[in-house]
């Protein structure tokens, strides 16, 4: 299936849905931007998973995906995620969404149950087969980090760019395009640019942004530490380790 042909599939699937989306921690901080406007446009419900292990003290975090703080920065999560997607299967039970737009995440390893997917329509963008690709009604196969550029946000809310290192499968295109294809068809006439310093332009624009007065270009040349002061009283996973020192929680500082 062409690109166009893909893309005209996925905006039938979503018109006049009851759409909730599922996104991941392990997409870069420029595809969860687009993926959130995604969500508004279409005024979808977001779901996000945690993926959590034990810390090594050293470099090994407790946070086994690359970029759970670009989605709080993004905004495509206010709050800290679980480990698991009950929240979303308690929904689904509840018939609150007949479509689900599911990226890099396996549904069924969440704790989603097959029973809940019973009439609802999944779309699946990921590298891998799995559970959830298997029952999906559309599949777009997207890149792997090392096969595309962009930018990840770490435990020590440093912006860390990086630069595509192999060439990607022939015929796949980045998650970025792929969303910046979408809502062009869900927004007639505007355009979205894939582009990651034109994606970071737009970032900064926001009000009140943590991005403000940041480009692409600048954490190209040096890891640029972003203001993470307004998610310091969340219960990040990590714990003292090589290089990182957790923030003292509100609730605890104040109980101290």
């Amino acid at each position: 299936m062409k690109l166009d042909e893909a893309i005209s599939e996925v905006i039938g699937l979503l018109n006049g849905s009851k759409l909730a989306v599922v996104g991941s921690a392990r997409s870069t901080v420029e595809e969860l931007h687009l993926l959130n406007l995604l969500c508004q446009k279409t005024k979808a419900k977001k779901f996000i998973r945690g993926h959590f292990g034990e810390d090594d003290g050293i470099l090994l975090s407790a946070d086994r995906t690359p970029n759970l703080r670009g989605a709080l920065a993004t905004g495509f999560s206010k709050t800290y995620p679980k480990n698991n997607l009950s929240d979303l299967n308690r929904a689904l039970l509840k018939k609150q969404f007949d479509c689900l737009l599911v990226v890099h995440e396996d549904l069924l390893d969440g704790q989603v149950e097959e029973e809940s997917l019973q009439g609802v329509k999944v779309i699946y963008m990921g590298t891998h087969r799995n559970p959830t690709s298997q029952l999906a009604h559309l599949v777009m196969p997207t890149l792997t980090s090392f096969e595309k550029s962009g930018s990840f946000i770490n435990r020590g809310f440093f912006a860390q760019s990086f630069e595509q290192a192999v060439p990607g499968p022939a015929g796949l295109l980045p998650d970025a395009l792929i969303f910046c294809k979408i809502l062009e068809e869900l927004d007639i006439g505007k355009r979205f640019s894939s582009d990651l310093k034109e994606i970071w332009k737009e970032m900064s624009k926001k009000t009140n942004s943590v991005f403000k007065g940041i480009g692409f270009s600048d954490l190209q040349k040096n890891p640029v530490l972003i203001d993470g002061s307004k998610w310091e009283g969340l219960p990040f996973a990590e714990k003292k380790a090589l290089h990182y020192d957790p923030p003292v929680r509100i609730a605890e500082s104040a109980g101290s």
